[in-house]
């Protein structure tokens, strides 16, 4: 974002430079001004815009009334100020206050929440930085909070939605990337749009051009496949492998890998993975001389690999493999002035699907739901927000306005209201230690020996269960049974899956794969 670009959108139009402002904090520094977003207004298209009460670093105040100040999109022209004949002519005035702010409402019947404020009120720093939802007159949603502004920012767009300050980081760090070939880890919550960044990433460099972006999950593969899938196999290789398959990898040759849930990855794997990232090549199952390749990876992951590491369930010398540049996406609920323009952006899809063009009609969203949006903690971010959305959606089909059927309403309540959300958000990772030989049977049991929902049971990775499965006395997993024994218990259930399953003690899923490589190919 370009200097002046930021003050278009400052407090009042003759502000001062805010370039200079932030030169003076130091060049790699991140101010933190604050900022008003709106969030909701009777004009929806208004959405998104924002502006920088630039005068509160001064310890001006700052009057917010129907006139003033002028908000703006991000970047743009065309500055209005509130024009809502509800809201009064004097506003209210916020001033600076200490490390805080002090809102005096004035005449603004303001709601925060379902309290009305009537008295002046201190906001702290540390609740500017979540940022306080106020309700105006029950006609407009502002976000009182601190837009963190960084010199010289990233001005495109990388087709991501959103003008958050993280995003805007998000974006700088895909732009300084662009020209450089470096391993990338992103980081994050499970939904806040990994995949995303890594698309960015590889269409915004000269990969593009030369090569594919190959997506794989990393949750997904099972241990005894995961190495074929990566590296390829010939054919023979073993029981089931009738065909030769060349692996994601040399799929991706010239072009960029994409690993998602990294953390999933078996500990044998992440050995091969390190020396293919050590020596450029790959070496098929099976095969019997390496292979160059010439990939650029991207991995991503939601689970601690440092925590990991110390548990010695991830290899620490591939981590640093790995984050050749790391990047990190905060979830939804730190980028809370993010939300409308996502909401509006996943409900025009949705609308537009159901060959609904007049999206942007006034009756259309009422400003309680964009309330209740915004009051919620959002532990399944982004791909929680997009399912909500097509749930509005589908429950509103025929309605001339959206609103929110009970059930779904009594899902979306605050975090205080909803300890299960935050309990499960928060839950502590647990080392191996800490599980005793009957937790660890009386979990695979309970979980009918799904080793992912079992390792969630635990409260460790799917990778630490592969380890303390095969580190236990009496405990072992499917790819260390022979096949001989598994076709044996087959037969003696007369070919019930579920029974040899659990005569084996293992998941069934699983099993069945296995016995699909193992039973003979009909001609």
């Amino acid at each position: 974002m370009k200097s002046q670009d930021l003050n278009q959108t400052t407090g009042k139009l003759n502000s001062g430079d805010l370039e200079s402002l932030v030169r003076d904090q130091g060049a790699n520094e991140e101010v933190p001004i604050p900022a008003l977003t709106l969030l909701y207004h009777q004009d929806i298209t208004r959405v998104g815009e924002r502006v920088l009460l630039t005068d509160l670093l001064s310890r001006v105040s700052v009057f917010v009334s129907r006139l003033e100040p002028r908000f703006g999109r991000p970047g743009k022209g065309n500055l209005r100020p509130l024009e809502d004949t509800y809201i009064s002519r004097k506003g209210l005035v916020l001033s600076k206050h200490g490390d805080g702010l002090l809102l005096d409402p004035g005449a603004v019947p303001i709601h925060i929440g379902d309290k009305r404020i009537r008295q002046p009120v201190l906001f702290h720093p540390h609740q500017l930085e979540a940022g306080i939802v106020l309700n105006l007159a029950a006609r407009v949603l502002l976000l009182l909070h601190y837009y963190t502004a960084r010199p010289y920012a990233e001005p495109r767009r990388f087709e991501m939605i959103g003008d958050s300050a993280a995003m805007e980081r998000v974006r700088g760090h895909i732009a300084q990337l662009s020209q450089v070939g470096v391993p990338v880890l992103i980081t994050g919550e499970s939904g806040c749009g990994k995949e995303l960044v890594a698309q960015a990433l590889h269409d915004h460099c000269s990969r593009a051009r030369s090569g594919k972006l190959v997506c794989l999950n990393m949750g997904g593969l099972s241990p005894e496949l995961a190495a074929a899938e990566l590296f390829g196999v010939q054919k023979g290789a073993y029981t089931g492998a009738d065909r030769s398959r060349i692996g994601h990898f040399r799929n991706a040759h010239g072009g960029t890998l994409f690993l998602d849930e990294i953390g999933e990855a078996p500990i044998q794997v992440q050995t091969m993975l390190l020396r293919t990232l050590e020596t450029g090549q790959v070496m098929p199952v099976g095969g019997g001389a390496p292979i160059d390749v010439d990939v650029r990876l991207i991995a991503a992951t939601d689970a601690n690999l440092d925590q990991m590491a110390q548990d010695g369930s991830f290899r620490l010398p591939l981590i640093y493999r790995l984050q050749g540049y790391r990047i990190h996406l905060p979830p939804l609920r730190e980028r809370r002035d993010d939300i409308p323009r996502l909401f509006l952006h996943f409900l025009r899809r949705e609308l537009m699907g159901m060959g609904k063009s007049d999206i942007l009609r006034k009756p259309l969203i009422p400003i309680g739901l964009m309330t209740t949006l915004m009051n919620y903690d959002w532990p399944g971010n982004i791909r929680q927000l997009h399912n909500v959305t097509s749930q509005i959606c589908i429950a509103n089909r025929d309605g001339e306005r959206l609103h929110l059927d009970p059930v779904l309403a009594a899902q979306l309540q605050s975090p205080d209201q909803s300890p299960t959300l935050v309990s499960a958000r928060k839950k502590r990772r647990r080392t191996l230690t800490e599980i005793s030989d009957e937790e660890l049977a009386r979990t695979l049991s309970q979980h009918d020996y799904e080793l992912k929902a079992a390792a969630e049971a635990l409260g460790i990775s799917r990778p630490s269960i592969y380890k303390l499965i095969r580190d236990r006395e009496g405990f072992r997993l499917l790819e260390d049974i022979p096949d001989q024994e598994i076709t044996s218990a087959y037969e003696v259930s007369g070919g019930s899956l579920s029974a040899t399953a659990r005569d084996l003690g293992v998941s069934s899923s699983a099993l069945e794969r296995r016995l699909g490589h193992l039973r003979p190919k009909k001609h």
